[in-house]
């Protein structure tokens, strides 16, 4: 016990940045405090923390120890509630990663009615449409959208997610037609850098057989942006074609304001919203009770055409 009693002074003084708070909220004296990190440092032969007068901050060892650390603190936390009646209310915090513009549209809102249902949970959301590292980085769930890679993660499909080729009605209207993805050789186009290949497009005809290889274009790109709505501004103003998720571009092809083409093709088969989290023996409370929320609020779905 005394082995895991000097880790968790550790974590709280991380999470503080001082021993001072610390102590107070283990129940323990701020010298006690400082001997058990000694003798942390001691055992494990490097230093963890740097000291000034007035702060506290881990060292690039104490990082790396507090973010594992605080993982196992927090899941024994979380097992002791699974068998009270705190299982159903959870406290503590929920640390999640989502794409920008689907996180801003969809989850920011959905988030809000989550707290408010569980004013004990501290909600961290990272908008970022880089692939996050959930272990390393302390995440206990993280959106993705689109087709997933192999993984020893866990991976729960939310909702379904199908991409548009889509140009306005003017620029339509001005160039020449497209009825093939072959035709997108011929016309300007917005690509999204984020993608393993962004200048060539794959496409499935729609129905045809697993085995069928898909249709490669390599297009030409007029705007090349890491942030879809970018792409979504340019598409709107004239300037060409762009592939985009239905929840970007659903409410605006029910207006009018786009025209979908290649509806017959599909640059994003078996895509889909995941949830993804780490293995584990049990999935902590205020992850499942979000995923519940989240499922629930996406059944259907609000971007649907």
């Amino acid at each position: 016990m005394n082995r895991f009693s000097d880790i968790e002074v550790l974590v709280h003084v991380v999470e503080h940045g001082s021993y001072t708070a610390a102590a107070r909220e283990l129940g323990i004296s701020k010298s006690y405090a400082s001997k058990q990190i000694r003798a942390l440092e001691e055992r494990l032969g490097v230093r963890l923390l740097h000291r000034t007068t007035r702060t506290v901050s881990p060292t690039d060892a104490g990082r790396v120890f507090v973010q594992r650390c605080a993982a196992v603190i927090e899941e024994l936390e979380e097992a002791e509630r699974a068998v009270s009646a705190l299982q159903d209310s959870p406290r503590g915090t929920l640390r999640l990663s989502a794409p920008v513009s689907f996180g801003t549209r969809y989850i920011a809102p959905l988030l809000a009615g989550f707290m408010n249902d569980y004013p004990d949970l501290h909600v961290v959301l990272d908008l970022s449409d880089r692939t996050v590292d959930l272990i390393d980085e302390g995440y206990d769930l993280a959106l993705r959208i689109g087709r997933l890679d192999d993984s020893s993660l866990i991976a729960r499909r939310l909702a379904p997610i199908r991409a548009h080729v889509v140009a306005s009605p003017d620029y339509l209207s001005a160039s020449s037609q497209i009825h093939h993805p072959d035709h997108l050789r011929d016309h300007p186009c917005m690509v999204y850098s984020l993608q393993p290949a962004p200048t060539c497009w794959s496409f499935t005809k729609t129905g045809a057989p697993p085995h069928e290889e898909p249709v490669r274009v390599r297009v030409n790109p007029r705007l090349t942006s890491n942030n879809g709505d970018a792409l979504l501004d340019a598409v709107l103003a004239g300037n060409g074609v762009a592939a985009l998720p239905d929840f970007f571009v659903g409410q605006l092809l029910r207006e009018g304001r786009l025209v979908s083409v290649l509806s017959d093709w599909d640059t994003m088969p078996g895509a889909g919203l995941w949830a993804i989290y780490p293995p584990g023996r049990f999935l902590a409370a205020k992850v499942r009770l979000l995923l519940e929320h989240l499922a629930d609020r996406l059944d259907p779905t609000p971007w649907s055409v």
